[in-house]
C-alpha cells in the first residue's frame, strides 16, 4: 500500500574525534553523564546529549530528547518514498522538507526528502494532523514509527497517537 517509505540516510558523528576535541577544548568529556548512567555514546540520542552537556555540564541528559531546543538542527535524515502525485504535491505544498524527484511507471514517482531532525519533528506533527489528507497521514505515520525504530520517539513525548477510522493515526498534544 502506497506510499512506502525507507530510510537511506542519517547522521553519523565520528564520536571518538568529537569526544577527543570536546575534552581537549572544554577540559571535560561531553559524555560523562552518559558513561555514568552505562548508556553508549553511539546514536542520534547520545549525540544530542553530548550536545547539551557541552553548553551545560548540568543539563539532564535523560530529558534531552523531550526538550531538545536548538539542538536538533544538527541531525540530518533521508528518506526514499514512493508515491502517487496527490501525495507528492502535498507534500512539496505542506512541508520545508528537501524533495528530489523523479517520475516512474504507472503515475508513481520516487522521490528522495531530506532535512534536519527540527524540520522532520514539524512536518510530522503537521502530517499526522487532522489538517493532512489521508495519505499525508499514512506517509508520516509510516515516518513517525521508523524515528521511533531509531529510538527517537520521545521527540514525541507531548503528543499521543489516536487512531483513525481510516487506520492511520493522528497526534494530539498532551494536555
Amino acid at each position: 500500500m502506497l506510499p512506502h517509505v525507507i530510510l537511506i540516510g542519517r547522521l553519523a558523528i565520528d564520536v571518538e574525534q568529537f569526544l577527543s576535541v570536546a575534552k581537549q577544548a572544554t577540559g571535560r568529556s561531553p559524555s560523562k553523564k552518559l558513561d555514568q548512567l552505562g548508556k553508549s555514546t553511539v546514536g542520534v540520542g547520545a549525540y544530542l546529549a553530548m550536545l547539551s552537556s557541552l553548553k551545560n555540564e548540568q543539563s539532564e541528559i535523560n530529558n534531552v530528547l523531550e526538550n531538545p531546543g536548538h539542538l536538533l538542527v544538527h541531525c540530518y535524515y533521508s528518506f526514499m518514498i514512493i508515491s502517487d502525485i496527490n501525495t507528492l504535491d502535498d507534500l512539496r505544498e505542506q512541508t520545508r522538507l528537501a524533495i528530489h524527484t523523479t517520475p516512474l511507471k504507472n503515475n508513481l514517482y520516487l522521490t528522495v526528502v531530506s532535512s534536519n531532525l527540527e524540520e522532520w519533528r514539524s512536518a510530522i506533527i503537521n502530517g499526522c494532523s487532522d489538517q493532512a489528507g489521508e495519505n499525508m497521514r499514512l506517509l508520516f505515520d509510516r515516518i513517525l514509527i521508523l524515528f521511533e525504530n531509531e529510538g527517537l520517539g520521545r521527540l514525541w513525548s507531548n503528543y499521543i497517537k489516536k487512531t483513525l477510522t481510516d487506520t492511520t493515526f493522528k497526534l494530539i498534544e498532551r494536555k
